[in-house]
């Protein structure tokens, strides 16, 4: 009863909700296509610009305002703190039209070049896929613009747009509303936003999609999407409209601008931009930023500078108190979304990295790629028809990662290129169904996915000729007369020696006489002196230092197996380094050699070559040269091979 009281008292914040599912899964649990919400991704952000008015003093400007068809000049001054100041910050924070924010630039002065550019870069800290870039500016747009974009974080830029009262007077293009078929990626020159009219709160909107062939395939086309992802935006100012100095010639302006964007949009009246501060009864209404008046020739202002503000209606008079040529923004906004290819709903902050929080089994900054073990096939942006979730590779439960190979994927026809990486379990293979050399599959009991299906060969090193065995049997490979699975019992009639190389012997008969042993022509000498006559090295076909690694029992003969070391000397047989060669020798030849040969050791050997059918092949008989291998018979064999080249018969 006391557990239920409790219950009830506890707030609504610490009851146990259901947890959400992700937006990349529909009620039924199956993929679909997700992306991060839409937002303005340049809200708050950093911008970094190549110049700011007042920070190196306070620059006086002036300010050009339109009211009931009038144009006139507020006048103000820039400083580097304070209500006047007008820092990079105001570019991207909240807009609020009754309380406007802007940066502004220096003020170009008369003289100055007024294509000199200035800079503004803003970085994102990931890719993101942009809709539109919108700029709202509180002096007239430029007469020349450029936008940038950087897809690594802003080590290479490329032109994003170009825009121009004159795209082919200014930047040597044409100017084109629509990109070529052929080039999806083709940058483009506009001439509309580039007008000096609005003289304020003109706009510019650039759509990197529009004009474009696949803008209405967009999620199929991988050009388009490359098109429109950018890390990082560079704006580039690059030329000032040059301003009349006359008022009478900026009204006339504004009533022709006025004229042409009515018939434009089929408007009798456009709304006037009641922005600012105006003239009325004869002196001139300070900006928010400044609350001094301005009066007529005469009174001293900012600092002793004097100006003439003219009255509607009154003859025109040029001003001196600061110049209206620069630049000046109260709002950019970059409309965008995190790229992360249809896999994930938000991004996220990752060890101080911006990185999507992918779904759909893949992984990577923009869930580009497939996890360790999702690689059955090619990682692909999920579309609204098909959320192409990474498959699983097929590993048999034997390896934790996979790699995808291509040339696999297409002989499949499109199906299946997983490749087990590091299979375990005694396994191997493309799909670790394998098992490895020394293991052979447990069939009766256990199926291929158990982690002991794959069991020892276990052969005998003694009677086995290896430590593989056959992969469905289990049978090793057993010597001259052993047999059983593991090669570790002789044939009927045969006994174990302690020999290496022929571990089962016959069995003697027992009879009334005895065999006598064959006498050897000569017996082995313990000495160690070796020495080869130049005649006797003549008489040989062949000169080689081998190594003995095998000896096998067949019949009345003795297979050896040598591999070459070092050839010496080959005759008529192309003898080459490493090559494992076998020769059978007779037993009663093999119990007479001197030295007796053992198995991993090296000798020097000389001997004549057997014709058969043509060809040639080493023999040792009761001629053959053998002897125990010494680094010091390399000279010798050089002075040996030397002296015989000078007898005439050799």
């Amino acid at each position: 009863m006391l557990l239920v009281v409790i219950l009830t008292l506890l707030p609504g914040t610490m009851q146990i909700r259901p947890k959400q599912l992700s937006k990349c899964y529909a009620k039924s649990k199956n993929p679909i296509e997700c992306n991060p919400e839409f937002e303005n991704i340049a809200l708050k952000k950093r911008v970094e610009v190549s110049e700011t008015c007042g920070l190196e003093g306070r620059e006086p400007f002036c300010r050009l305002v339109e009211e009931e068809n009038t144009v006139s000049r507020v006048c103000d001054v820039c400083e580097a703190t304070g209500r006047r100041s007008h820092p990079a910050s105001y570019l991207t924070d909240i807009n609020n039209k009754h309380n406007l924010t802007y940066w502004q630039s220096k003020t170009f002065q008369s003289g100055e070049d007024q294509n000199r550019e200035v800079e503004l870069t803003i970085s994102f800290e990931k890719e993101y896929e942009i809709s539109y870039i919108y700029m709202q500016f509180y002096s007239p747009r430029p007469a020349a613009m450029i936008i940038y974009k950087s897809m690594n974080h802003g080590r290479t830029w490329v032109p994003y747009q170009y825009y121009a009262e004159n795209c082919l007077r200014r930047f040597h293009k044409p100017y084109k509303r629509e990109a070529n078929e052929t080039n999806e990626q083709e940058v483009l020159c506009s001439e509309d936003f580039n007008s000096l009219y609005p003289f304020s709160l003109g706009a510019l909107v650039f759509n990197p999609k529009d004009g474009r062939p696949s803008e209405d395939d967009f999620e199929h086309s991988f050009i388009l999407q490359n098109w429109v992802t950018a890390t990082d935006i560079k704006i580039v100012l690059a030329g000032l409209h040059d301003i009349p100095r006359n008022p009478t010639t900026l009204s006339r302006i504004s009533r022709e601008s006025r004229s042409a964007i009515e018939a434009r949009q089929g408007r009798r009246r456009l709304t006037p931009i009641p922005r600012g501060g105006v003239t009325r009864g004869g002196r001139a209404v300070a900006t928010r930023a400044s609350k001094t008046e301005l009066r007529h020739t005469g009174v001293r202002v900012s600092g002793g500078t004097d100006i003439l503000v003219s009255n509607p209606g009154a003859t025109s008079t040029p001003y001196s108190f600061g110049s209206s040529s620069y630049y000046a923004i109260n709002d950019i906004s970059i409309g965008g979304v995190c790229k992360c290819n249809g896999h994930a709903d938000r991004c996220i902050k990752k060890k101080g990295k911006m990185v999507c929080d992918c779904k759909h089994k893949t992984t990577g900054p923009n869930c580009e790629t497939c996890k360790a073990f999702h690689k059955d096939r090619p990682p692909k942006r999920a579309t609204k028809t098909n959320a192409n979730e990474c498959i699983a590779c097929n590993c048999n439960m034997h390896a934790k990662r996979c790699r995808f190979s291509a040339d696999l994927f297409e002989k499949s026809g499109g199906t299946s290129g997983g490749v087990c990486v590091k299979c375990r379990h005694n396994t191997h293979g493309r799909y670790c169904h394998k098992c490895k050399p020394g293991f052979y599959r447990n069939n009766k009991t256990k199926s291929m996915s158990n982690r002991r299906a794959c069991r020892p060969c276990n052969c005998n090193p003694v009677g086995s000729l290896g430590r593989h065995c056959d992969q469905v049997t289990g049978q090793c490979i057993c010597k001259q007369h052993v047999t059983r699975r593991r090669c570790n019992y002789c044939v009927k009639g045969y006994k174990q020696t302690d020999s290496p190389d022929a571990p089962c012997a016959r069995i003697p008969v027992v009879t009334g006489a005895t065999t006598a042993k064959p006498a050897c022509p000569r017996t082995c000498s313990s000495s160690k002196a070796v020495r080869i006559p130049p005649a006797k090295y003549c008489k040989m076909e062949y000169a080689v230092m081998v190594r003995v690694t095998g000896k096998i029992r067949i019949g009345r003969r003795t297979s050896i197996t040598y591999q070459v070391l070092r050839v010496f000397k080959r005759g008529g047989m192309r003898l080459k380094k490493k090559e494992m060669i076998d020769i059978q020798v007779r037993d009663r030849v093999l119990q007479c050699l001197c030295p007796r040969l053992r198995v991993n050791r090296t000798y020097l050997l000389l001997g004549k070559y057997a014709r058969s059918d043509g060809n040639l092949r080493m023999t040792i008989d009761k001629n053959s040269v053998i002897i125990s291998w010494l680094n010091k018979y390399k000279k010798m064999l050089r002075r040996v091979a030397k002296r015989a080249r000078k007898r005439s018969k050799c």
